[in-house]
């Protein structure tokens, strides 16, 4: 080829790529990034190699035809309002931008709360989507799809699905919510009651399917943890709850404050569970002394690694959702926002809320899968299960578990006090005695089997005394035996509903209950609860108001009552049927003795009577 033919080929070259580059649509991905982020610098060198291994890729042909992508990332130095402000002026809406990728992580960076939040309301302001890395979001109960907002961080309300899983899994059915007033401590809360009203557990199949509840027991919010007497007090209604599984979600600083003050009260021992949310678990190597060992929490992956490869995520969700624009041909002339800080009017992206529907329902089959629900929540969140382990001199947090949409994995845990197993989670059952008396059907006497020397599952162990045919002790040894009938399946129910264990014996002297009206004392089964031999009785004791003036009955669960019943009778009734109580000779003995009394007490008393005959003072024709 001659050199005029050759830079006739260039030019035409050159003419061909100018008109491809001007018939396509010039969008931006810009990018917030801290100046104290030291990783910032590399994180933008991602996104550069993240998109040119996106235009070496055929599926995404059709964005690179259709659109001119470009990232840019802009580092806040001062992190105030009226820089993050000038960001949005000078450099966010020049460029065209339609998406904002904003990276607020505390665990790695310093905690800037309020910036993350002006940042986020300004993208709502101006109704741009908005890519967010927040450790501080709850995912929760605020609208998200009105803010256009996707986060790709594990949030609050995964955390909180991890905590209860972690519940299920031990089966601590009874919790209470400790939080201080750091970030997100509404939503921690609200998300927890949240799930223990539709809380199921779902055991294997070796056991069946069985539906149990997951109950808030209480709730404290502490606001001054620096005051001790204050905070102290208000950790001392822990002591009185029924639970003795503790979630706390507070900032690190603050967990060492509580976790002191809880081990002086006394509730942070071998029956006690801690289950901290991330922001309270402290990033040094080893484990402040406040904490003990067996100390449980939530946490994930904040590291180099982990930012790394949320920006892949989010370069990926971005240049998709481009993508799928490109292939559908649809809002490509409207998908420049034109806002502009100038002029007094609201400038507002009107479809921007198109836009962000591509970026929510991108679908990527990764790694990383990415895929997000109705409120652009990333639904594939991995969280790490920690638990603070002895490692020689010292106490570290270590990885036990790790936990995801498709359930909980768990490996050896140090558990409280260094116990074998995990803590029941409620306080340790209570010990009732429990008196009572033999009375077809209610308690029934059976011998205990001959062999083993126990009973069959519908009966429970009971102590009676060897009695004669007149019920009086034949010695003062108990002998075992097996006792079922309605008081004992009642008892029973007791047994687990309430949480106790007991011993069931019978009453010394075989007596119900009556007072002695020389003494005042009483015997039989109200005898041994006035002595305080025994706590409950349970058979068919009959309430009456003077057993009711020494012990407390229960509700009645039983009601009887005592009737006259006769035979019916069959056939027509007779005139004289009313006769038929008595034979005849009764009948004539009553009614000769009827006549003869009646006319005699007539006489007496006319005879007696000043106006009668008056001792016969008077004649009888005067009267």
């Amino acid at each position: 080829m001659t050199p005029k033919r050759f830079l006739i080929f260039l030019l035409f070259l050159l003419s061909l790529l100018c008109s491809v580059c001007v018939g396509r649509v010039q969008v931006n991905l810009q990018a917030l990034v801290p100046n104290h982020f030291g990783w910032a610098e590399e994180f933008k060198r991602i996104f550069l190699t993240r998109l040119f291994s996106f235009q070496r890729d055929r599926r995404y042909r059709a964005v690179f035809n259709t659109f001119h992508p470009h990232v840019k990332m802009t580092l806040l130095k001062q992190d105030s309002p009226k820089e993050i402000l000038g960001a949005f002026c000078d450099e966010i809406f020049p460029s065209n931008t339609t998406t904002i990728l904003h990276i607020n992580n505390p665990l790695s960076i310093r905690r800037r709360t309020a910036a993350s939040q002006y940042v986020t309301e300004l993208a709502v302001y101006f109704g741009i989507p908005l890519i967010s890395w927040d450790a501080d979001d709850s995912g929760g109960s605020q609208n998200r799809v009105e803010s256009r907002t996707l986060q790709i961080a594990p949030t609050i309300h995964h955390q909180t699905q991890a905590m209860f899983t972690l519940l299920q899994r031990y089966n601590w059915t009874l919790i209470s919510i400790v939080t201080s007033t750091t970030a997100g401590h509404i939503d921690f809360i609200s998300e927890l009651r949240a799930l223990s009203k539709n809380s199921l557990k779902v055991k294997s199949s070796t056991y069946g399917h069985q539906q149990i509840r997951i109950e808030v027991i209480s709730n404290i919010i502490l606001r001054n943890i620096t005051n001790k007497s204050q905070t102290m007090k208000e950790l001392t209604g822990l002591i009185e709850t029924e639970s003795r599984v503790i979630l706390l979600h507070s900032n690190s600083l603050q967990s060492k404050y509580i976790m002191d003050y809880a081990h002086e009260l006394g509730i942070a021992g071998t029956e006690y569970v801690w289950i901290l949310s991330q922001s309270a678990i402290p990033t040094a190597k080893y484990a402040p002394r406040s904490f003990h060992l067996g100390l449980l929490g939530v946490s994930y992956d904040h590291g180099k690694v982990a930012m790394e490869n949320a920006i892949k995520m989010a370069a990926t969700t971005w240049v998709t959702a481009l993508n799928n624009i490109a292939m559908k041909r649809t809002l490509i002339s409207s998908i420049s926002p034109n806002l502009t800080c100038e002029g007094n009017s609201h400038m507002f992206w009107k479809n921007g809320s198109k836009f962000y529907d591509h970026l929510r329902n991108v679908t990527v089959t990764g790694p990383p899968n990415i895929r997000f629900n109705e409120t652009g929540i990333l639904m594939s969140t991995e969280l790490k299960i920690m638990n603070i382990q002895r490692r020689g001199t010292g106490k570290m947090w270590e990885q036990v578990g790790s936990w995801n949409k498709e359930g909980l994995v768990m490996k050896d845990i140090t558990w409280p006090g260094e116990a074998a197993g995990p803590p029941r989670g409620k306080p340790a059952r209570k010990f009732v005695r429990v008196v009572t008396l033999q009375e077809n059907p209610y308690v029934i006497y059976l011998p205990s089997d001959p062999i083993t020397g126990g009973c069959n599952p519908t009966a429970v162990p009971c102590k009676v005394y060897e009695r004669d045919e007149n019920k009086n002790r034949l010695s003062n040894i108990t002998i075992p035996k097996c006792c079922i009938g309605l008081s004992i399946d009642l008892l029973k129910i007791l047994s687990n509903e309430l949480d106790f264990d007991y011993e069931l014996f019978e009453v010394e002297d075989g007596q119900w209950g009556a007072e002695n009206q020389d003494t005042n004392e009483w015997n039989g089964l109200p005898r041994a609860l006035v002595d305080k031999k025994a706590d409950w009785v349970v058979t068919s004791l009959k309430i009456n108001p003077e057993r009711a003036s020494v012990v407390d009955f229960s509700a009645p669960y039983l009601e009887t009552g005592i009737t006259i019943i006769v035979a019916i009778r069959e056939g027509a009734i007779s005139a004289t049927a009313f006769l038929e109580p008595y034979d005849y000779p009764s009948w004539t003995l009553i009614l000769v003795f009827s006549v003869h009394a009646t006319g005699a007490s007539i006489f007496i008393f006319e005879w007696l009577s000043p106006y009668g005959l008056n001792q016969g003072k008077t004649t009888l024709r005067g009267n």
